[in-house]
């Protein structure tokens, strides 16, 4: 009960309209509405941040650098049996703090847990508990949201954003709190499941020089980023800035907003973003990383012989998958200063975690096409966002001994080998073809090639390039890759003879010639081969085919399922490249049963067999 209105939390009361929104169950302290039984007896009574508009923090934030914001508190007395930072990381050994027998206990309680600020506490292997205080703040004037922690899982929802720490409690907030990582010549490895979070959403987790930053922040939690967000600079290191088509990874010394990245995705007038791997190998469905479902992230910190950090090595993997992607920064200076030093003191003295999800529809420089429409995302959908992402599975452990600074950059299965000589997928080696092309591919057989496409049809010589390390037989199952092309073998003849050409309706085969597109539904009647897609209008389209577009993904499974029941869509509408959008399969009088308007199919199937049917459908 906020005094008049109800809420999920405390937290949730104010709603933009500050302390007279929050009575009854809860009170106002130190600039938010807290439960009571949790308030300390005495509030702090700081005024909240300058407003700031959600618009301008995002500006401030662009060069994919910390996204982000914050809050401020009194150190606890550590809870019994708590385990200090020790040595590599920053922890010392355990301590146990045994409470006195005296004849009257004197001892002064720790306030109770303010269950918003501190929702609880994951494992990390190789560094012990780590707890998660919870920003106040998103940026000066504007609430943060909940970060939940669920079963090992740290869990933000949009526009939370949450910090490692090794104590958390009601109060002020204590930057001496956070933890400070030492993670110089070690790796931290994790897990993450960003499948609901599409164009123009971030599920973003990085490092700032949180615990050394003594000033309160404009968010009242000592919070720093090289943007500035909140009023206060420092180096910032941006492991994952990501949706499930985009991936950043970003250095940034105090002041640098920019920083220096790689990844995948985002461009701008007159620039695109990175491009280490392709889009087909980063998205959802894709058989290299499925952001469909969990992945796991490795980000390695190799230092030279004198302990100077070398570059930052991220690589992403999935169990299941033969496949690879990485990147790699470094040789990082910034305005004539030497950025991989002013990280190496940063890195040095520790670091803090920060897990963060937010939202914007001017996210293009993060993952837009790019002036060489090589990117996933046409327009960003803030509003399709899910309201969570996860993050779990937390590691840290010593970069192994001879283990190079970064790993080759290899070739996607959709690109030429030519030049890298090697692929990110381990079942792939580079075959060559002529002096202008190689291909990622299970085997290869010299001369012509009867799947490729007839215009591409020329000889292969078939000379491995690179590693010459034959593939095991279980990994030969001769998938071949062609320009514009991604068959299995058993079906490229049929692939080959039916699957849509761009421009085609796709909703009857479920697939597309062109490996670089998927089959995207626009409705019932009309699906078609893009590189993207964002539901709603498309308004590159023509004036007299703009409808809705669901953009669900159609596969072969479901349109040969489809087409069973069915008999296939009228031949003058599969073939079209657009739809009118009047079209709801009523075509034909002649073909029209009662008063539903639902065209029949060829195989005149009852009405009691169709609806069975549908229902199957569905359930496929």
């Amino acid at each position: 009960n906020c005094g008049g209105s109800f809420a999920d939390h405390c937290g949730d009361c104010p709603q933009g309209h500050g302390k007279p929104w929050c009575n009854g169950d809860c009170r106002w302290v130190e600039g938010a509405c807290v439960a009571k039984e949790t308030a300390p007896a005495t509030p702090f009574g700081f005024l909240a941040g300058q407003a700031s508009t959600a618009a301008h923090a995002v500006e401030n934030m662009f060069g994919f650098g910390g996204s982000s914001q914050g809050q401020q508190g009194s150190r606890p007395r550590a809870p019994e049996g708590f385990q200090h930072p020790s040595s590599p990381l920053g922890r010392m050994e355990t301590t146990t703090v045994a409470p006195t027998t005296t004849q009257a206990d004197t001892t002064t309680p720790m306030p109770p847990r303010d269950p918003f600020k501190c929702p609880g506490a994951i494992k990390v292997e190789g560094y012990g508990p780590v707890e998660l205080i919870n920003a106040r703040w998103n940026v000066p004037g504007e609430r943060a949201r909940i970060v939940d922690v669920r079963n090992e899982e740290v869990v933000p929802h949009m526009s939370g954003r949450s910090y490692f720490a090794d104590a958390c409690s009601s109060g002020p907030y204590d930057n001496k709190d956070y933890v400070a990582w030492k993670l110089l010549g070690k790796t931290l490895k994790y897990t993450t499941d960003i499948s609901g979070a599409g164009c123009g959403c971030n599920a973003a987790l990085y490092m700032t020089s949180l615990h050394q930053s003594s000033n309160k922040s404009k968010c009242h939690d000592h919070y720093c980023d090289a943007n500035s967000v909140c009023g206060e600079a420092c180096a910032e290191i941006d492991l994952q800035e990501a949706n499930n088509v985009a991936w950043h990874s970003t250095v940034h010394v105090f002041n640098d907003g920019g920083g220096l990245g790689g990844g995948f995705g985002g461009g701008g007038n007159g620039w695109s973003g990175p491009r280490d791997w392709a889009a087909q190998e980063f998205r959802p469905g894709s058989d290299c990383v499925d952001t469909s479902k969990p992945f796991q992230v490795a980000v390695s910190f190799p230092v030279d012989g004198s302990g100077k950090l070398e570059a930052m090595s991220v690589v992403l993997s999935q169990e299941g998958h033969e496949c690879e992607l990485s990147t790699c920064v470094k040789n990082y200076g910034f305005k004539g200063r030497d950025g991989m030093q002013e990280l190496t003191k940063a890195l040095r003295e520790g670091m803090t975690p920060i897990i963060s999800y937010w939202s914007s529809d001017i996210l293009i420089g993060m993952d837009g096409q790019g002036p060489d429409h090589k990117g996933p995302c046409l327009k960003d959908d803030p509003d399709a966002c899910a309201d969570t992402v996860k993050f779990y599975d937390f590691s840290i452990t010593d970069i192994p001994a001879g283990q190079p600074t970064c790993r080759k950059q290899c070739s996607s299965n959709y690109d030429s080998c030519q030049d890298t000589g090697c692929c990110n997928a381990k079942d792939r080696r580079c075959f060559e073809k002529d002096d202008s092309w190689a291909s990622c591919k299970a085997e290869c057989e010299p001369g012509i090639d009867p799947l490729e496409p007839a215009e591409q049809r020329s000889p292969w010589t078939c000379k491995l390039l690179g590693d010459q390390t034959p593939l095991p037989p279980f990994m030969r199952h001769g998938s071949h890759h062609h320009r514009g092309q991604h068959r299995e073998e058993g079906h490229h003849e049929k692939a080959s003879a039916k699957c849509s050409q761009f421009g085609d309706n796709c909703k009857t085969t479920g697939c597309c010639a062109d490996s670089d597109r998927q089959c995207f539904e626009k409705d019932e009647t009309f699906a078609s081969c893009r590189t993207s897609c964002v539901p709603g209008i498309d308004e590159h389209e023509d004036k007299a085919f703009q409808s809705p577009w669901s953009c669900r993904l159609v596969t072969e499974r479901q349109a040969t399922f489809s087409n069973d029941i069915w008999g296939g869509l009228p031949e003058d509408k599969a073939a079209s490249p657009y739809k009118d959008s009047s079209y709801e399969l009523m075509t034909k009088s002649a073909e029209m049963s009662g008063s539903s308007g639902f065209w029949q199919p060829p195989l005149a199937a009852s009405a009691s067999a169709m609806v069975g049917a549908l229902a199957v459908l569905a359930i496929a």
